[in-house]
């Protein structure tokens, strides 16, 4: 039988196998099509209740096509929807069953008949998620079996900020993170580098602070001059997209976090707006990375702005929780403005970590008047900022603690732990990360996903209540697209689902690792660029002169290390070796036996994969579509030397030599 992934709460086996006939049908009344799809958050969130009002969700009735897609696609079975059960045939049952777990679900599997049970909407489709993973060869085995989340909040965060991200992307995203259990995507929406949501009544913010001129590449150490790409990158959302992707999340149970960062992470903002800055002054959207020392100024006209943009973020989006950041706020330049100084004596605050607390709860409380609840990072705890914040841990677990002490709710998001811009090796062959550039930064390899848990031991039973859970991060200052997000994400995103949604008394590393083969066979069949697992082998070696000269290597895949036979995907992890050089991947084939080409892809300058010190992407993935053996094909690719550092231009760019390492699935 198929290992549900994330581990359910409890299953039994029975004698006897259902299997799915031409037709099937769906038994739901009026009562249950009505439900609502509210998260589990919105249901137990009794400390701080929101306006009925705010929910506007889609019900039951409204995403069951969405949900039964998937069977279809996997049975190849006709669903029709009945209030009553038919004399005849097979059929699927939903039942409102009262239950105090929100998003719990049961389901019986007899050989004519399944039934599901639940109290609310995601419970529902959770069900229907577990039932589409046991299915095989058309049948499922009939089986009881009950299901609960262990926290209500299981979530991501996505960095749409420093790289945009399409709105087909995140939909992407939100159907791999449903299909895992997970129940919020935050978006980080407003960084120094780019504001993404549409305000219409400031059109400057992406208009002027959507685009940015050009792109750090590479790490910035010290002592060395940044180097830049020197491409324009820009995006916005219109207020129509967010709309779009807020339903579809809720379609499958995923509430949108909306993040508009403040008072740090401002430059793009005040790029549009100087007069939101500290003296006026007008800069450019950022290019670089980096905390940053230019953030709004603490004053009426920048709070009315914030509080007028957060008046739109609302119509938006319905979710209860609003993201206000807090993070990495350097005051320096509030410290010496005299303006500045004059607000702090104005308020009684007597330095610039009170100033910023009066701040975000000034921010706090507009929110709170429209019945929404404040989440802002940890540093808010520095401040005088009210408990009603929910605080969201980063940069330790220990700091989420100190949350609790201080009566806040608490979202857990240690960096040790969750930070998937963080790598899984600093080998020279991996993609360049974050944690590779800086002294004391950590991998997260997929065994410590798997251990993260929410509750710190050190927390008292009676604090454990004001955890609401945690969630994976997906900055994006070396994730230019999406390739080297998935391959970032997938398969680490697996176990955190896991290790949100179940009890460690159901937890098992081994046996997770077996039910993780079924997760990655729906990934290779939907041609997703995860970090394939497995032995890494030696390939083959390359030479790239100086100069604008394009080479062409072409090798057959049967004579490199390991055998291609019993594989249909093949990636592949580009590095320089020797040379000061760097190279640029223009074009990659994978070709048939015949030399038919079975997939290809073609680079533009800002997406290409870079092999070199500051290599944004390496890594390549391609698949053999319907060849059933990559026995007796081969690996053609276009390559050419670049220069690292667009000052350099004025002369030929350096040669260098190059290796491949490949991993087949």
């Amino acid at each position: 039988m198929n290992r549900i992934v994330p581990a359910p709460t409890k299953i039994i086996k029975h004698q006897g196998r259902f299997r799915f006939d031409t037709e099937v049908a769906i038994v739901m009344d009026d009562a249950v099509a009505h439900i609502p799809m509210l998260p589990a958050l919105e249901v137990r969130d009794e400390r701080h209740p929101h306006p009925k009002s705010l929910h506007n969700h889609c019900t039951v009735g409204d995403s069951l096509d969405v949900w039964l897609r998937p069977l279809h696609q996997k049975t190849n079975t006709k669903f029709s929807i009945v209030k009553k059960i038919p004399s005849s045939g097979t059929i699927i049952i939903f039942e409102y069953t009262a239950s105090e777990e929100s998003e719990s679900y049961s389901i019986d599997v007899e050989p004519q008949k399944i039934l599901i049970r639940s109290s609310d909407g995601p419970g529902f489709f959770y069900a229907l998620v577990s039932l589409e993973i046991l299915i095989e060869d058309g049948e499922i085995p009939a089986l009881s079996l009950f299901d609960q989340p262990q926290f209500p909040w299981r979530g991501m965060l996505l960095d749409c900020a420093r790289f945009f991200q399409s709105v087909e992307r995140i939909e992407e995203t939100l159907t791999h993170l449903s299909r895992l259990k997970f129940n919020v995507l935050h978006l980080h929406l407003t960084e120094d580098q780019g504001w993404r949501p549409d305000i219409h009544r400031y059109p400057r913010l992406t208009r002027i602070g959507s685009q940015r001129l050009e792109t750090q590449w590479g790490h910035h150490g010290i002592g060395k001059k940044r180097q830049y790409d020197g491409i324009p990158h820009g995006g916005f959302y219109t207020q129509e997209e967010l709309r779009h992707i807020v339903r579809y999340g809720q379609e499958r149970g995923i509430m949108i976090v909306p993040e508009i960062d403040m008072p740090g992470h401002a430059q793009a903002a005040i790029a549009a707006y100087p007069e939101l800055g500290v003296g006026g002054v007008r800069r450019p959207v950022l290019t670089h990375w980096g905390i940053n020392s230019n953030i709004f100024s603490p004053s009426e006209t920048t709070l009315t702005f914030l509080k007028n943009v957060l008046d739109e973020i609302m119509e938006i989006f319905p979710s209860p929780w609003i993201h206000v950041g807090g993070d990495e706020a350097v005051k320096t330049q509030w410290k010496w403005n005299r303006e500045i100084r004059a607000i702090m004596k104005q308020n009684g605050v007597t330095n610039a970590h009170e100033l910023q607390g009066w701040f975000m709860n000034e921010i706090q409380n507009h929110l709170s008047q429209a019945g929404r609840t404040a989440v802002g990072w940890d540093e808010n705890l520095r401040t005088s900022i009210s408990s009603d914040m929910v605080i969201m841990a980063w940069r330790h677990a220990n700091h989420g603690v100190k949350a609790l002490e201080k009566g806040h709710q608490v979202l857990m998001s240690p960096m040790q732990s969750t930070y998937f811009d963080h790598g899984e090796s600093t080998k020279s062959s991996e993609p360049l990360t974050i944690d590779q550039g800086f002294p004391g930064n950590q991998t997260i390899l997929l065994k410590d996903v798997y251990d993260f848990n929410p509750i710190p031991k050190q927390v008292p039973q009676e604090n454990q209540a004001n955890i609401l859970g945690g969630q994976m991060q997906l900055w994006t200052e070396y994730v230019p697209h999406a390739d080297m997000a998935d391959y970032l994400l997938w398969p680490r995103g697996v176990a955190m689902a896991e290790a949100l949604w179940s009890a460690p008394e159901n937890k098992d590393y081994a046996t997770f690792q077996k039910g993780l083969e079924g997760i990655l066979s729906c990934f290779d069949a939907k041609s997703v660029a995860y970090r394939f697992p497995g032995e890494n082998l030696a390939g083959p070696s390359f030479e790239i002169p100086s100069g604008d000269t394009l080479v062409e290597p072409h090798f057959r895949l049967d004579s490199i290390a390991g055998s291609p036979r019993d594989y249909q995907r093949l990636q592949i992890l580009f590095y320089r070796g020797s040379g000061r050089g760097a190279g640029m991947l223009h074009h990659i084939a994978l070709l048939g036996p015949d030399d038919e080409v079975l997939d290809c892809r073609e680079f533009t300058f800002q997406e290409a994969p870079f092999f070199g010190s500051f290599n944004r992407m390496n890594v390549v993935t391609l698949d053999a579509g319907d060849l059933v053996s990559l026995k007796g094909c081969c690996l053609k690719f276009r390559a050419s030397a670049i220069h690292g550092d667009k000052a350099a231009h004025r002369r030929p760019p350096r040669g260098l030599t190059g290796s491949m390492i490949l991993r087949y699935r």
